[in-house]
C-alpha cells in the first residue's frame, strides 16, 4: 500500500522535502541549542546539513516515504523535521528508524510525541512487515519520556556509528507490531485479554461498548461475532503483555483466507 506522501496530525502538517527548505534544513541542524545531549552529532558544516537534506529526498525518490519537513499547520512555518527512514546494515539488521528534530522554541511542547505516533501508527499501516526503531541515549531524558509516550518500548540497545570512545550505547526502543494468533487463547490468557479489553471500555476507548458494560456481556458479544483474535507486540506474540494492543476482527465474507480484505477493529489499547 503506498505511504501516504503528506499527513496532518492535530497541529501539525507533515510533507516531503523539497530543495526550498534547505535554509531551514541547515538551520535545524546546526543549531548546538538541539544537540545538548550529543553535541558531536551535529552535522558540522551547512555542507553537510545540506548533503543530509539530498539523502533524504533520495530516500523519498527511491522508496516513496522518508523524512518529513514538519510545519506548524496554524502558520505554516517549518518548525521540525520528523518520520521513517528505512535502515540495512548488518544481518539481520533491517528496520524503520524513527527521527524527529524540532526548532529550539518548539520543543517541550508535546510535537515530538504527535510526529511520532503519526509515524508509527502510519508503519503499521502502510509498512507492517518493518519495525519502527527510536535509538535514543538514556542522557536524552524528553526524548526517552517521548518514546514511551508514544507507546514504544525498550527492548535492548546498541552502538552507533557516531559514538564517541567513551559514549553510552543508544537504547532500542521499538513500536508494538501487529501479529496475528494462529491458536486459541488458552484460559488464562484469554482472561487477561478480557481484563485489557475491560479496563478499555471503561476508560472509554472501545467500540461497541460503554464505560461499565458488564464483563458477561463484552465476553458474549465478542465470542459472538465468531472472529479472531489479533494482537500488537513488540515481538511475535506468545502471552499479552501489560501494554498489548488487542483487536478482535471478523470477515465479511472470506473466513477462510488468512488476510481478509475487509476487516474491523473493535478496540485498541494504547
Amino acid at each position: 500500500m503506498p505511504f501516504p506522501p503528506v499527513v496532518e496530525t492535530a497541529h501539525l502538517t507533515l510533507r516531503p522535502p523539497t530543495v526550498s527548505d534547505r535554509d531551514a534544513w541547515v538551520a535545524l541542524h546546526r543549531d548546538p541549542r538541539t544537540y545538548w545531549h550529543a553535541p558531536h552529532a551535529m552535522s558540522p558544516t551547512d555542507d553537510d546539513a545540506a548533503e543530509f537534506l539530498e539523502s533524504t529526498q533520495k530516500h523519498w525518490d527511491e522508496r516513496g516515504f522518508g523524512f518529513w519537513v514538519v510545519e506548524d499547520r496554524a502558520t505554516r512555518d517549518v518548525i521540525g523535521v520528523g518520520g521513517l527512514r528505512e535502515i540495512q546494515g548488518d544481518p539481520g539488521v533491517h528496520f524503520l528508524n524513527l527521527y524527529y528534530r524540532l526548532v529550539f522554541d518548539r520543543l517541550g511542547q508535546g510535537l515530538g510525541k504527535e510526529i511520532s505516533r503519526a509515524s508509527a501508527a502510519h508503519a503499521l499501516e502502510h509498512l507492517p512487515d518493518l519495525p519502527v526503531q527510536a535509538l535514543v541515549k538514556e542522557v536524552n531524558v524528553p526524548s526517552v519520556k517521548t518514546a514511551l509516550a508514544s507507546g514504544f518500548e525498550r527492548v535492548g540497545t546498541r552502538r552507533l556509528n557516531d559514538d564517541l570512545p567513551d559514549e553510552a550505547p543508544s537504547t532500542i526502543f521499538v513500536s508494538p507490531r501487529i501479529e496475528s494468533v494462529t491458536s486459541a487463547f488458552d484460559d488464562a490468557t484469554r482472561e487477561q485479554v478480557l481484563d485489557l479489553w475491560m479496563r478499555t471500555n471503561d476508560a472509554g476507548g472501545a467500540v461497541g461498548f460503554l464505560p461499565g458494560a458488564p464483563r458477561d456481556r463484552v465476553e458474549e458479544a465478542l465470542r459472538g461475532h465468531g472472529g479472531r483474535w489479533r494482537v500488537a507486540t513488540p515481538s511475535p506474540c506468545c502471552s499479552v503483555p501489560e501494554r498489548t494492543r488487542v483487536f478482535w476482527d471478523w470477515p465479511s465474507s472470506c473466513a477462510a483466507r488468512t488476510r481478509c480484505s475487509t476487516t474491523r477493529s473493535a478496540s485498541v489499547v494504547s
